[in-house]
């Protein structure tokens, strides 16, 4: 269901701007290309919780700087996204719990809800005699939802879970240690909304290799928005594509793995990898190894944009 959702959403991606399949990279496209290739409006809407401390306002701001960030849609500022919402006489919260229909928003493609289902500090501790050994994590997860602004239909939905290290803490006859540094409760929130963006960006436009240096640095087309330095990517090279026999939909094509490579440097708009094994070539598309037992989205097969 999650496949097909996100074969939807690329569809409609496709219907909205036909030349948005080829040159994909944008900052390898030249500039009259780049002007003429519609990029896809995204608008963050309400992002609900009902967790103590948690703040929806200041995640949503993180999740539009990811965004942002990957240089692949235009985003509409919230506070406007609001104003045009409030003219069609619907709310933030009547579009999320679907109390709202949607006729159409101008100048929106689709919509991103949140709800934040789970922030906070897990760990296990330990304690014998007058010993005792602290440890936590801080874990994050939200209901991702992608709704077209044209009807409300929803297009995608899934549940996006990240986990940090947190500190641990020793007590020992009354001396007591703690190694806890900076702000783990901050970064696992910048964690889940890297996380949210890349299941949403790679959902339309997968990560391309588009360059290989003459000392096989290997360039891919997207930076540190959805990539950090010691990230393995798995290379796949796409054969024949299958179509319904009915419907001409292009409903996937074969895959052959054909190298791994490690990200060696993360840049603002593309990142370089190094190869560990195999080889690779431009066009070649990539998938990043997952990072974490939650992270499931990264190391499975994702529907190519026809005409891909």
């Amino acid at each position: 269901m999650k496949a097909r959702s996100r074969c939807q959403l690329a569809r409609l991606v496709c219907a909205t701007s036909a030349l948005a399949l080829v040159g994909l990279v944008a900052f390898a496209v030249p500039a009259a290309t780049a002007q003429a290739n519609k990029k896809v409006t995204l608008g963050i809407g309400e992002i609900q919780t009902s967790i103590g401390g948690a703040d929806p306002e200041s995640f949503g701001t993180m999740l539009e700087t990811q965004l942002v960030k990957t240089n692949k849609f235009n985003i509409i500022e919230r506070s406007r996204l609001v104003e045009i919402l409030k003219e069609k006489g619907l709310s933030m919260a009547g579009v999320t719990d679907g109390s709202g229909k949607l006729s159409g928003i101008e100048g929106v493609d689709y919509l991103i809800y949140g709800s934040i289902t789970k922030l906070g500090k897990a760990g296990k501790d330990f304690s014998y005699g007058g010993f005792g050994i602290a440890n936590s994590k801080v874990e994050m997860a939200v209901d991702l939802r992608v709704v077209n602004a044209s009807n409300g239909e929803m297009l995608y939905a899934d549940t996006v879970q990240e986990t940090v290290e947190g500190s641990t803490s020793l007590a020992m006859r009354g001396m007591n240690s703690d190694n806890s540094a900076g702000d783990p409760l901050a970064d696992v929130q910048r964690l889940t909304a890297k996380a949210i963006t890349g299941r949403i960006v790679t959902s339309i436009y997968p990560i391309k290799v588009i360059a290989v240096e003459d000392d096989g640095t290997v360039v891919v087309n997207y930076g540190d928005s959805l990539l950090t330095v010691g990230d393995q990517l798995k290379i796949f090279q796409l054969g024949e594509s299958f179509r319904d026999p009915d419907t001409g939909q292009v409903l996937g094509s074969e895959e052959k793995q054909v190298g791994l490579l490690e990200v060696t440097e993360a840049d603002p708009r593309f990142s370089k990898a190094k190869i560990v094994s195999g080889a690779a070539k431009v066009g070649n598309i990539a998938r990043r190894l997952s990072s974490s037992a939650s992270d499931k989205h990264a190391d499975t097969p994702h529907n190519q944009l026809p005409g891909e």
